[in-house]
């Protein structure tokens, strides 16, 4: 598996967050060259490994501006599964709490962007 570019992949977040944007998973990859299989597995261990440093640092969850396409651009179950595993959460958030949960935190997460410049 290709090892992602973690400055590269954390200043596109941090953009993505201070323009209160998102980005799917697929167009995340190509940003960041990943072109070898597995794709999608490449970039959701990268994203995993930072909620898990963000939980345990009691930050804003920054892999929340990377998506699923769709009619409902949120992150992917699996995304929700590991916040309510290491405690973020009470439940392990589906449907509207979950869009609910993703609005919160991305608004959070512009908002404390454009303050500091950067979230790490």
């Amino acid at each position: 598996m290709k090892k992602i570019d973690e400055t590269t992949a954390i200043a596109l977040i941090n953009t993505l967050a201070v323009n209160g944007n998102t980005m799917s998973y697929q167009a995340f990859a190509q940003k960041l060259n990943i072109t070898t299989s597995p794709i999608i597995k490449t970039v959701t261990s990268f994203l995993e490994e930072l909620v898990i440093h963000d939980v345990n640092s009691q930050k804003l969850i920054r892999a929340s501006v990377i998506v699923q396409k769709g009619d409902v651009a949120i992150p992917r179950q699996g995304f929700f599964a590991i916040l309510h595993k290491l405690g973020r959460t009470k439940e392990e958030l589906t449907g509207d709490l979950a869009r609910q949960w993703h609005t919160n935190e991305c608004n959070q997460l512009k908002a404390v962007a454009k303050d500091n410049n950067e979230l790490t």
